[in-house]
């Protein structure tokens, strides 16, 4: 009975070490498997996250693009609204301008007269309708002569050069700028 009794002492021992065994190998494999799927769900998280942080740097981009479209809206609008008030209030008169000086005398014998003409364009400012400064003054060509009388044609053709350079600066300032063809 001894021997019976060992025996099923041993079975019992072996039997009950190979259920321990056979268990803890199953803990190991799942244990296995939970630290593969913890690494998988890490490896997964960061790809999630960078995705995520692309995605919003993306969105971000596409906002600071959008507002820096809506500040040059903004700029542009604000110019033009300036430009609108400025052209309502401010403006500049622009004219051919011509002075003529004469000097000496007209003899019966001798003829010393000098003869000197100006020319130019004179532009002021006004606000309102309104003369604010002084007339300003620039010439672009003085003719002399020592006769009573200067070729006309010689002063035409200056003062249609004058005129068509006037007109091409009050074309380009787009309102601002008046062209009055008198000469003063």
């Amino acid at each position: 009975m001894e021997t019976n009794f060992l025996i099923y002492i041993v079975a019992s021992v072996l039997i009950t070490s190979l259920l321990w065994f056979i268990y803890i190998q199953k803990i190991k494999t799942r244990y296995a498997v939970l630290q593969n799927n913890h690494e998988y769900l890490n490896n997964n998280l960061d790809k999630e996250v960078i995705a995520k942080a692309d995605q919003n740097v993306v969105n971000l981009q596409n906002i600071i693009s959008d507002l820096k479209s809506e500040v040059a809206e903004v700029r542009h609008q604000s110019y033009r609204k300036g430009y609108a008030d400025a052209q309502s209030e401010f403006s500049i008169q622009v004219f051919p301008y011509r002075e003529e000086y004469f000097e000496g005398n007209d003899g019966l014998f001798i003829n010393d007269i000098k003869h000197e003409i100006v020319l130019g364009y004179q532009y002021q400012l006004f606000v309102k309708g309104i003369p604010v400064l002084q007339p300003a003054i620039i010439i672009e060509e003085t003719l002399y002569e020592e006769k009573r009388e200067i070729d006309l044609q010689k002063i035409n053709n200056v003062v249609n050069l004058i005129e068509s350079k006037l007109k091409a600066i009050t074309i380009e300032s787009n309102g601002l700028m008046k062209f009055i063809s008198k000469v003063r």
